[in-house]
């Protein structure tokens, strides 16, 4: 007890001199907690035992190739609408995603790539879960939003205990199965914390059982200004808004302790490649030097700000391995199919939408159709009857059931044509048949340009299709773009700033040939997808 309490008050020394800055991670502490806690759960000495001794395997020496993990993010609010409060959109979770892909896969040409030799593909994936524990298809992918109070839960601000005792055990999902991440602010007495994880636990230790008291609690939590992405970031994080928090504790879940080893000079990492350090950096102070060598500021499992950080090194990928392919619960995350579950209702063809219905109100026309349950969002097309199908948007919503039309929209005593279809959450590139048509007018306005200010059918083209360097995305009124590939994960995002609106240009060289799907969206909502070629 006396060693959990020393921990606690370096952790709250070190940030005593400004109430106002947030504890970086509380991993540690909290493996101290947990130890506590758990008598038969291994200490650091015990862990370090078994985890050596698996790095001497000689199935360790193989190559296990690429693996990809389920992941669910548990968004807790407070009944907030989607987008704002707690309640995080989900490009920022997205976006989280990619990063965290472009970091453990240090793919090039993105932040996450570094040209140190010792830098490290750790050869990990993540995928946005597509089904729950119970097989049912997620609305959002990979997204489970939690209204607290109304599942008998405090409202978000958690401490750390709360979190461990109460809300983990209540909405976690099968640990052997899902990566589990909550988002929620967490609080530590005075301090925010910005995130912490749960270490992996040993087995086959002399003395010790499985380790599986810590079932219930086994995850990541960040907070919420913490997920997005460097070329994404939340604008609430600051320096820590580009997602790197979350890079930096699954670091930890996979059994990667801080680089400076949680002490001074004489304290290691137990990985070589490391350079000893005698504390954290915070910043990016490239250069600084202690211990006698200059001290890996970029590596993940440092403190230093989320733009400064991108290097994970060979010495850390085999400690992952090792913890990987042997650890209980994470070497079960391997078989998981959660990303692939029975998701036979995604397949094509998709259902068409039915119950087409178009309503005056007082400024405008609300056109309703019955929701397809599990659908991403819902293509509307219309245009004057007497001209035909003009302009196509998307509500990108999940199981949407509406659009509104604008009354300056429309033009005064015209009818109206209008379709819809929906695709699919659990893969993008599943359309459903457009609709049987539907008929609407107005009885006065100006405009005759429906659905005018979102982005439109016409506005997107595409060239080189198929692309081998450089993909062109012509858009005007855009303002957010996603890849998705041929398993509906998400490759890239981009916010798309004023100078770009007229073009993009993508880098697809160093992208695995097939068909990819290109989806943008403006702030309106209104999203359009194409589909394009790599070879």
């Amino acid at each position: 007890m006396k060693k959990l309490y020393a921990a606690l008050f370096v952790a709250l020394l070190t940030f005593s001199a400004n109430a106002q800055e947030a504890i970086k991670c509380y991993s540690t502490e909290h493996e101290l907690e947990l130890q506590q806690q758990y008598s038969d759960r291994a200490n650091l000495e015990q862990f370090e035992e078994w985890i050596s001794e698996e790095l001497k395997n000689d199935q360790m020496k193989s190559e296990r190739g690429v693996v990809v993990l389920p992941i669910v993010f548990h968004v807790l609010h407070s009944g907030t609408a989607v987008g704002s409060g707690l309640n995080l959109s989900s490009s920022f979770i997205n976006a989280q995603l990619q990063q965290l892909n472009d970091d453990f896969r240090r793919v090039p040409g993105t932040a996450g790539f570094n040209t140190n030799p010792v830098g490290a593909d750790l050869e990990i994936e993540f995928c946005m879960a597509v089904v729950d524990p119970d097989g049912n298809v997620l609305a959002e992918p990979g997204i489970d939003r939690i209204n607290a109070p109304a599942n008998g839960l405090q409202n978000p601000g958690y401490t750390t205990g709360y979190m461990d005792n109460t809300v983990k055990p209540a909405t976690i999902w099968d640990p052997e199965q899902y990566v589990n991440v909550w988002i929620t602010p967490i609080n530590l007495f005075f301090f925010n914390v910005l995130g912490y994880a749960q270490f992996p636990s040993a087995s086959g230790l002399a003395g010790l059982n499985a380790n599986e008291g810590a079932a219930s609690t086994d995850g990541v939590v960040v907070s919420t200004e913490t997920v997005g992405s460097i070329s994404f970031p939340n604008p609430s994080g600051g320096a820590v808004g580009g997602g790197r928090t979350l890079t930096h504790e699954l670091g930890h879940f996979f059994g990667l302790r801080h680089i400076w080893g949680d002490g001074g000079c004489s304290v290691d990492d137990f990985c070589l490649d490391t350079p000893e350090s005698n504390g954290s950096n915070a910043g990016c102070q490239i250069g600084s030097s202690s211990c006698g060598s200059i001290d890996m500021v970029e590596n993940y499992m440092d403190y230093s700000d989320d733009a400064c950080m991108n290097i994970f090194t060979q010495d850390q990928k085999a400690r992952v391995d090792a913890v990987l392919l042997n650890s209980p619960r994470r070497v079960q995350l391997l078989s998981s199919n959660a990303c692939s579950g029975d998701v036979a209702d995604c397949q094509a063809p998709y259902p068409e939408v039915s119950n087409l219905s178009s309503n005056t109100v007082a400024n405008g026309i609300q056109l309703s159709w019955t929701p397809i349950e599990g659908s991403i969002g819902c293509q509307i097309r219309a245009g004057l009857s007497s001209v035909g199908f003009q302009t196509t948007v998307t509500v990108f919503e999940s199981n949407a059931s509406g659009f509104f039309v604008p009354a300056t929209a429309i033009q005064s005593g015209a009818e109206y044509q209008w379709q819809v279809r929906c695709g699919c959450s659990a893969n993008p590139l599943v359309v459903g048949p457009w609709s049987s048509t539907d008929f609407f007018s107005f009885g006065s306005s100006v405009s005759g340009d429906v659905f005018s200010g979102a982005v439109s059918d016409q506005e997107i083209v595409l060239y080189p299709n198929p692309a081998t360097d450089v993909l062109t995305v012509s858009s005007i009124n855009a303002d957010m773009l996603h890849v998705f590939d041929v398993n509906g994960r998400i490759i890239h995002s981009q916010s798309i700033n004023s100078e770009e609106k007229g073009s993009i240009k993508l880098d697809v060289s160093l992208w695995s040939n097939g068909f990819y799907l290109l989806s943008v969206s403006s702030k309106n909502g209104s999203v359009i997808r194409r589909t394009f070629v790599v070879n």
